[in-house]
């Protein structure tokens, strides 16, 4: 949910906004890699896949197809296909372990 606020003092009010309903209209703002693993061997998804990041905001040279996910940082995209989804999930924290925490943050139709 997205929190804004509007006025001041007594006039202030607050209103949430669900990010499912304003998915589509959000474009991803990465200064990071994006890892961009599609967990098949069609190269015609992959390349969808790729194109779908561009619209979305995402460089070119960010986007990395692979499966290692122990590359990611903190504040990287792992994006993963999930017919007939992306699944964008934000890294938000690694562990000195290796262990990666990430939330989902999008859903993008191919």
């Amino acid at each position: 949910m997205h929190k804004i606020k509007f006025g001041k003092g007594i006039h202030e009010d607050t209103v949430y906004l669900r990010e499912d309903i304003f998915a589509n209209q959000m474009s991803l703002n990465c200064t990071g890699k994006v890892l961009l693993t599609t967990n098949t061997s069609d190269d015609g998804i992959a390349q969808a896949a790729k194109k779908k990041m561009i619209e979305n905001g995402i460089q070119e040279s960010q986007i990395t197809l692979g499966h290692d996910i122990q590359v990611l940082e903190k504040d990287d995209l792992y994006v993963s296909y999930d017919p007939p989804d992306l699944v964008v999930r934000l890294v938000y924290d690694k562990k000195p372990s290796g262990m990666i925490k990430m939330k989902n943050i999008k859903m993008i139709k191919i």
